[in-house]
């Protein structure tokens, strides 16, 4: 499934999702998925306890998303625990630092940040984990799962079984998890080490680059870690792997921006990032609050998007000390994206389409305001703060 709809993280309930079921049916508004992201476990590392508001639910709403037409999923974290788990007191489980401290995870879930990686060599934690996704595939009826801070598997620590490197632990996390999906249920991923995902994840999600990309992102201004701008970064920087190892997935795109915490820009650009990469397409706004306008702007965005993701997404031209980056789709689009603070502009050339492999080509449209340009001409093309903008190549 290549297109859907996120909950987000905050306000999720059964009743709000089947609110947005209907209203996507309603407003011709074809979905492939629907994400259940958080808000339905009692506890990260808890996964199989649902709060109140989902106990009994889930099959309920993995037959109501089928019933559009559409794969229901879940996020989770399969390799993460909170202190607040029952879990946590199991004798081993914990990953410990040589200090004898349970090794925190960076991440959080639900608003709890006090998180801490599971050892996945230990076997209790093996049986575990087969268990949960195996009730979530069987039981639940989920054909997505989106798994995040993958990593916490190959955390340094001192581990049960000492004799495997972190790689090895990280690949003996993910074939645990893929023995109990089955080769039949989608998944994606999040803080993965890439080296790892290959061959296990159907698509990555493109979140802030690592710290290993920091030297890349200082050629793009010093982007920030974990904003927008790295966000479109590491897109760019992991655009040459699209489809040799996996498709790339943008957080949740936004259509208003008064329920987004990013501005008009911000919310412009990842919608820009999704379409160019031709990836995975995800919306996280609440749809009974979509007018006309909208729903127009979003099929219109999907039409696009259904033909990007026939191509293939690349990073056009070297790296350079500038703050605007350029991703091409060979099915025929190619976009530019601010990632500083502050307005910035690049010169749009036929070179700059010959780059992206249309070297007969001169006519481009900009999908943002439907001007056209020929490129026989350079055209400087500026860009508000943290902004973009999508062209369309005519011939």
């Amino acid at each position: 499934p290549r297109t859907g709809w996120r909950t987000g993280n905050e306000n999720v309930t059964p009743d709000r999702i089947h609110s947005n079921i209907a209203s996507a049916k309603k407003k011709l508004l074809q979905f492939e998925f629907f994400l259940i992201d958080g808000g339905y476990a009692a506890a990260a590392g808890d996964w199989l306890t649902l709060n109140d508001a989902f106990k009994d639910r889930m099959a309920e709403i993995s037959r109501a998303v089928r019933a559009a037409g559409a794969v229901p999923g879940l996020r989770i974290a399969p390799f993460v625990i909170s202190s607040k788990s029952p879990y946590f007191s199991k004798d081993g489980w914990v990953l410990k630092n040589r200090k004898g401290k349970p090794v925190r995870a960076s991440f959080s879930w639900d608003g709890d940040h006090d998180l801490y990686a599971l050892d996945v060599t230990h076997p209790g934690v093996q049986d575990y984990v087969r268990s949960v996704i195996s009730t979530i595939r069987r039981e639940w009826g989920m054909g997505l799962l989106v798994l995040d801070a993958m990593n916490a598997a190959s955390l340094p620590g001192a581990r049960r079984d000492r004799t495997l490197s972190r790689a090895e632990v990280q690949k003996l996390g993910n074939s645990i998890v893929r023995s109990a999906a089955g080769r039949d249920l989608h998944i994606f991923c999040g803080a993965m080490p890439l080296s790892c995902a290959a061959g296990f994840a159907d698509a990555l999600l493109a979140g802030g680059a690592s710290k290993h990309h920091a030297a890349v992102l200082n050629l793009f201004g010093g982007v920030k870690h974990q904003d927008s701008g790295s966000e479109i970064s590491g897109a760019l920087i992991r655009a040459f792997m699209d489809r040799h190892l996996w498709v790339q997935m943008p957080e949740g795109v936004s259509f208003r921006t008064d329920a987004s915490r990013r501005d008009a820009h911000e919310a412009r650009s990842l919608r820009d990032l999704a379409l160019t990469l031709g990836g995975v397409f995800a919306v996280s706004d609440d749809l009974p609050s979509y007018d006309e306008e909208d729903c127009a702007a979003l099929r219109s965005e999907l039409v696009h998007f259904r033909f990007s993701s026939r191509g293939r997404a690349a990073m056009t031209g070297p790296l350079e000390r500038s703050p605007i980056g350029i991703l091409s789709n060979r099915a025929g689009y190619i976009s530019m994206f601010n990632m500083s603070d502050a307005p910035a502009g690049r010169v749009l050339t036929r070179e700059t389409l010959a780059a992206a492999g249309f070297s007969t080509c001169s006519i481009v449209r900009n999908l943002g305001n439907g001007v056209y340009y020929n490129l026989s001409r350079p055209e400087f093309v500026m860009l508000p703060a943290r902004g973009s903008a999508v062209f369309k190549i005519e011939g």
